[in-house]
């Protein structure tokens, strides 16, 4: 048969096509969730659920990849900060006014 003509497709041929088709979508998908649980995963390591900022380790991964990029001429101004204890109000008042303390 030669490229010019046209392929007759027999009847199981086209199930399992078909079959093997929806197999790959799902494969695709699978792969794409996968992906987006990993990226999700990444993010809830490195940050902290209550207040959505960096934990110490990103926060030191951030300002060394910031600095690598950064220009002779750029001033930084880097805040760190780290409340001790801090588990202390929420045992103690609960969670809830924890949650709340600016």
């Amino acid at each position: 048969m030669s490229l010019d003509e046209e392929r007759q497709w027999q009847p199981g041929e086209l199930e399992i096509f078909q079959e093997l088709t929806r197999m790959m979508a799902i494969f695709v998908s699978l792969r794409y969730r996968v992906t987006e649980s990993r990226e999700q995963i990444s993010s809830i390591q490195k940050k902290d659920p209550l207040t959505g900022l960096y934990n110490q380790e990103a926060f030191r991964e951030a300002v060394v990849e910031i600095l690598a990029h950064s220009k002779p001429d750029e001033v930084y101004a880097i805040e760190y900060m780290d409340i001790n204890n801090f588990g202390y109000i929420n045992e103690n008042y609960g969670y809830k006014v924890g949650g709340q303390c600016p």
